[in-house]
């Protein structure tokens, strides 16, 4: 009986790894110029340098200052896409970061509109209507671009959760 219980806990602790991360939600609230940028992004919960494919969803609104546009992501509407070049985005628990050194941006487009951040000249712009080529632009340096808006808890927390319910139920089997 006893081997039958260790065989179970090491599976289950074989098996915690294998998890995927929670996701995590980031908010955004940022001032451009005359432009503002507010809304979430969130990622696949990845920490360290993200690619484009590790942006889940986003729901942005921009205010140019005259007009008002939003880039939705796939679950919140899709007439967006992301685009992340040589690993400008960094990712921690609490904050999405994006380097303002080297080459590489990070830039969510529209069909008419863009909120990018450029490596290259330290620069962040917003801009609406391709037609009318008139940027906000907002000259920046290595800052949090996002806080985190909400976590969800990792299966690692869970797992640890699990392991104490496990070892309070030896114990009391341990003491009959």
């Amino acid at each position: 009986m006893i081997t039958v219980r260790m065989f179970t806990i090491a599976l289950c602790l074989l098996m915690a790894p294998s998890v995927a991360l929670a996701g995590i939600i980031y908010e955004v609230n940022r001032t451009i110029g005359a432009a503002s940028v507010i809304g979430t992004i969130e990622t696949n919960g990845s920490i360290g340098p993200l690619i484009g494919d590790d942006f889940v969803d986003w729901t942005i609104t921009i205010h140019d200052g005259v007009d008002t546009f939003q880039l939705l992501g796939p679950n919140s509407g899709d007439n967006s896409s992301v685009t992340v070049r040589l690993n400008k985005v960094f990712a921690t628990t609490s904050n999405l970061m994006f380097d303002f050194g080297g080459r590489g941006f990070l830039a969510f487009t529209g069909s008419q509109s863009i909120w990018r951040l450029e490596g290259s000249g330290g620069n962040e712009f917003v801009y609406h209507n391709y037609n009318n080529l008139t940027p906000h632009y907002s000259s920046v340096s290595q800052v949090p671009v996002l806080s985190v808006f909400a976590t969800i808890p990792e299966p690692s927390t869970l797992a640890i959760l699990a392991l104490g319910i496990m070892g309070l139920g030896f114990r009391r089997i341990k003491n009959q």
